[in-house]
């Protein structure tokens, strides 16, 4: 058999060198086409869920849902943040008024800042909750009463004597007028420093004095245009607009930003493109170094980068035929190619050099390299293809992708480099130097004391293995630079707004309500909505309550208040007010004021005074006379859109379950996933999804190794008849994965979505190199012979070229293909010292003899 394997491939690259012009031609037309057709039609899909087989149950129930309420898939969030809930509420609405007029924004879905939610929000609270706000707000009925009627600086401070002159009824009022004084006089030493700091009303209202980083969250459904790449660029382009006029001209102090799946895909996007751009461009540079260090020839070296380019080409044509886009595992196949096409060049070519040396005619040349590793090139293209299709069966598709295009690259690159080397290189000048073996320790002793520890630190590794872990979640793999990433970063800064979550679909009627309060009783989950739970308990208590402190309320908020006279200087009036009051908060508000009166103020000062603490004022006036017209909430009376996302027109209702701890870790993430899918089997959602593809994308990942290694080994036994020599390899590989693992282990690099193709790779690419130093151990009498071979330099050097490769993916913004590059450089340095070292070793502790006299370098 390995004859005549030797035979075909004499004849194939024989011809080649004879009909060196045409073969030339051929291939550089195939790579031009296939050029074009990448650029044409190969695209990115950034889309993680698109990466799992379709019939999966989670996946199954996720289109289920997704086609009961379509409205809620690939919505863009904007978050707000800003120094005061007052800050943000502004802004929020602004938004919510300004984004639906854009042409390529549909709607904003926003509650809270719906009419509706406005006028009846203080229902939502609890009794005791109403009770004490509308308390604070009955006291503070003339201070809201006097600004009313005079809403300026001087109608503020005359509000505020009046307040410090009126003796305190209880300590409530004491406690209200004490943080009403405070938080005026901070504001008014902000406005000192010229570090304006806006009173926060509701802060002051509510009791929340505390200082904090207030969010709002709004949902945008963008108007996709279809017939661009991007069919969500012009909603892009509006919300950026917009939100950049919110911030200039409306309230600087809050900071505005996006996330949610389209943007987070997106950037995604730019960073992959960006990433692989910078690694294709470090790994030329990095092989065409190592192939001049290997070769001594420069023309050498250029043929070699010039097969990679036709390579890559041919097979970037055939994605574009076979797939719509690259996912996110498969992306990397450019710059994989780049090292599969550098590894048939190198065996080649440096064998063919060493008998040119001799020298020899290129005839003899070529002969004589067949001879001597043609049984090991023609398995190594079909071996590491085999293991790459092995990816395609498992559920994993993203996985599969990079399968198809691994093993259809790997036939590609050892096509070319086969045609376009044999065609060349005998137009090239010969080498001066004999190419020498590899340059690393020749000793006998010294190689087998290295196999031997390499084989002992192996054993020593397997403890670590159980520890290695699987990072499921999408979020590891983004930029965490990234604006859209950040931002979803904060939304777990609240359970209104963590993403994490689960869907349940029921019929509408008493089981949905049932299921509801069963489900919201367990520890993990903190609240359950649906649209029954939006109509609040206790609502007649709750509107006795308000039309009681209406009549204290309503005279205060009235429209076109009666005006009322101010004191003669209403500054001096709260200072001599002040004077008179105890409490630290009223002498710290008369030592700001009294510092303040001190210096010379011009206009323009006075006026920003003013505007740092009435600024918010109007919104919360209008809030207030719109709160205290609350009526009765009943399901129909719901606003539609709000309806609209939690029943749909076919009678499902949905229940949406919040967690109650952090599950951006995984493991209360599987906590409540767990208690959640034990009542409700068919919940979905993203916290599911995310633990279910971890589970997926895991047994995949063993499912292709075993596939890869079994495929492999038989092929192997078919053509080699060597049970023995096929053991060996395996035996290495299986070393090489130990170590892998357990380094990455160690390095606290778990295995994700984009890395996860590691081990099965291992076996393709690691089995390339075993082949060839297996074959020349068999035939060798020494192992140092064979280390100090041509055949193990080329080894050395097609896998420094495959290490540089993935090593530059290491270099991108993002985490998963930089993981990727990490994780497989360090796989592919722990399979060349396994195969140069240990390897030999156990194919050796396998015979008993040579099967036949040495060959020379």
């Amino acid at each position: 058999m390995s004859r005549r394997l030797e035979a075909g491939l004499w004849r194939w690259i024989d011809f080649s060198r004879r009909r060196a012009v045409p073969v030339t031609l051929v291939l550089v037309v195939l790579s031009v086409v296939g050029l074009a057709l990448a650029i044409t039609g190969l695209g990115v899909n950034t889309d993680t869920r698109q990466m799992i087989a379709p019939d999966k149950p989670f996946r199954q129930a996720s289109a289920t849902f997704e086609a009961a309420f379509p409205a809620l898939s690939d919505q863009r969030l904007i978050v707000i943040q800003g120094p005061s809930p007052d800050a943000v509420d502004r802004a929020a609405a602004a938004l919510t008024e300004t984004l639906p007029r854009r042409p390529a924004i549909n709607s904003v879905f926003a509650p809270r800042y719906d009419d509706f939610f406005e006028e009846n929000g203080l229902l939502f609270l609890k009794v005791d909750e109403l009770e004490q706000l509308l308390a604070r707000l009955t006291r503070a009925a003339p201070l809201i009463e006097r600004l009313n009627a005079n809403p300026s600086l001087d109608g503020f401070f005359d509000a505020l004597a009046e307040a410090a002159s009126a003796p305190d009824t209880s300590t409530d009022d004491a406690e209200t007028i004490e943080e009403l004084f405070t938080a005026v006089a901070k504001t008014i030493e902000a406005r000192l420093d010229d570090t304006p700091l806006p009173l926060s009303w509701q802060s002051l209202f509510q009791g929340d004095g505390e200082e904090k980083v207030y969010q709002a969250v709004l949902t945008v459904e963008p108007v996709l245009d279809t017939t661009l790449l991007r069919p969500a660029k012009p909603a892009v382009a509006d919300i950026e607009a917009e939100t950049a006029r919110i911030i200039t001209d409306i309230d600087p102090s809050v900071s505005i930003s996006v996330t949610g799946g389209p943007a987070l895909r997106s950037d995604e996007l730019q960073t992959v493109r960006e990433g692989s751009g910078v690694a294709l461009l470090i790994s030329a540079v990095l092989v065409l170094t190592l192939l001049l260090i290997a070769y001594r020839s420069l023309a050498l070296a250029l043929l070699t980068i010039a097969a990679i380019f036709i390579a890559v080409a041919i097979t970037s044509g055939l994605a574009a035929l076979l797939f719509e886009g690259l996912n996110l595992v498969s992306v990397a196949f450019v710059v994989l190619m780049v090292g599969l096409g550098a590894d048939f060049g190198i065996h080649l070519a440096l064998h063919i050099r060493a008998h040119q040396s001799e020298p020899l005619t290129p005839r003899p040349a070529f002969y004589r390299t067949i001879r001597e590793i043609g049984t090991a090139l023609a398995l190594t293209a079909p071996t590491t293809a085999l293991a790459f299709f092995a990816f395609s069966p498992t559920d994993f598709v993203g996985m599969g992708q990079m399968g198809i295009l691994g093993g259809l690259g790997v036939l590609v690159a050892f096509a070319v480099a086969m045609s376009l080397l044999s065609a060349i290189i005998p137009y090239l000048p010969h080498p001066k130097k004999p190419v020498a073996g590899l340059p690393i320790p020749r000793g006998e002793k010294g190689v087998r004391i290295i196999g031997v520890g390499v084989l002992v630190l192996g054993v020593l590794a397997l403890p670590l293995l159980p520890q290695a872990r699987f990072d499921a979640d999408p979020m590891a793999l983004r930029n965490p630079d990234s604006p859209s990433v950040k931002a979803f970063g904060l939304l777990f800064a609240s359970t209104d707004t963590v993403p994490y979550r689960l869907n349940i679909l029921v019929p509408q009627g008493d089981g949905a309500a049932a299921l509801a309060d069963e489900i919201g009783n367990l520890p993990e989950v903190d609240s359950v909505r649906y649209l029954g739970a939006f109509i609040p308990d206790n609502q007649q208590a709750k509107l006795d309550l308000l039309d009681y402190a209406g009549i204290g309320l309503a005279f205060a908020v009235e429209e076109n208040p009666p005006a009322q006279p101010l004191a003669d200087d209403p500054g001096e009036a709260l200072q001599r007010a002040l004077a008179t009051r105890d409490g630290p908060a009223a002498a710290r508000l008369r030592e700001v004021l009294e510092e303040w009166g001190e210096a010379e103020r011009p206009p323009a000062a006075r006026a920003a005074l003013e505007a740092d603490l009435l600024r918010y004022w109007p919104d919360q006036l209008g809030r207030l006379r719109k709160q205290l017209g609350a009526s009765l909430i009943t399901q129909e009376t719901l606003p539609a859109d709000l309806s609209d996302r939690y029943l749909n027109a076919d009678g499902l209702a949905r229940i949406e379950v919040i967690p109650a701890a952090n599950v951006q870790d995984a493991g209360p993430r599987r906590q409540f996933v767990d208690a959640v899918v034990a009542i409700a089997p068919d919940a979905t959602g993203s916290a599911r999804n995310v633990l279910e593809a971890g589970a997926t994308i895991q047994t995949a990942m063993i499912q292709a190794s075993l596939l890869a290694g079994i495929l492999v080994s038989i092929f192997l036994l078919l053509i080699l008849r060597d049970g023995r020599l096929v053991l060996s390899l395996i035996l290495t590989l299986g070393v090489a994965g130990v170590l892998t693992t357990a380094t990455g282990t160690l390095l606290d690099m778990p295995y994700n979505f984009a890395n996860v193709i590691v081990l099965p790779l291992l076996v393709g690419i690691g089995v390339d190199s075993g082949i060839h130093l297996a074959l020349r151990t068999a035939r060798s009498q020494s192992v140092a012979g064979v280390t100090n071979s041509v055949t193990a330099r080329a080894v050395f050097f097609s896998a420094l070229t495959t290490i540089a490769c993935f090593g530059s993916l290491s270099f991108s913004d993002h985490r998963g293909t930089a993981s990727m590059g990490a994780l497989l450089m360090i796989a592919i340095g722990w399979t060349l010292v396994t195969t140069i070292y240990l390897l030999p070793l156990v194919v050796e502790a396998t015979r008993k003899r040579p099967r036949e006299t040495p060959i020379s370098n």
